[in-house]
């Protein structure tokens, strides 16, 4: 990841390409197995919760799901929406719908931190 993003910075700005990365941050813009978001309390770890408005067309719902985030932390979302929107839901086969999806692999956090300098 750090090496793509150095080249890529060779390309557009040389004159700062050589300069030691601060830090990294990632987006993890996603696309589920079945192109619905994921907005559910992380299984083990009291009072954290993760939303994603992925899935290629999240942007154009940025007015809507913000209130689902909202009902899904204040407890009020109904049990079916929340089973549809769970972490544990069967999201069945990849498809590849907008883009090319794959198999999830291990992230190497070296890779984002690593100075790259050369």
């Amino acid at each position: 990841m750090a090496m793509a993003i150095r080249d890529m910075l060779r390309q557009v700005y040389p004159e700062i390409a050589h300069l030691p990365f601060e830090s990294t941050r990632l987006c993890w813009y996603t696309c589920s197995n079945d192109e619905d978001w994921v907005i559910d309390e992380v299984e083990g770890y009291k009072n954290l919760f993760a939303a994603s408005a992925g899935s290629w067309h999240g942007f154009k719902f940025l007015p809507v799901i913000g209130e689902l985030i909202a009902d899904r932390l204040e407890g009020k979302m109904a049990p079916e929406v929340a089973h549809k929107f769970s972490m544990s839901r069967d999201r069945g086969a990849l498809k590849g719908g907008y883009g090319v999806l794959h198999e999830p692999f291990p992230l190497d956090l070296n890779d984002l931190c690593t100075d790259f300098n050369h």
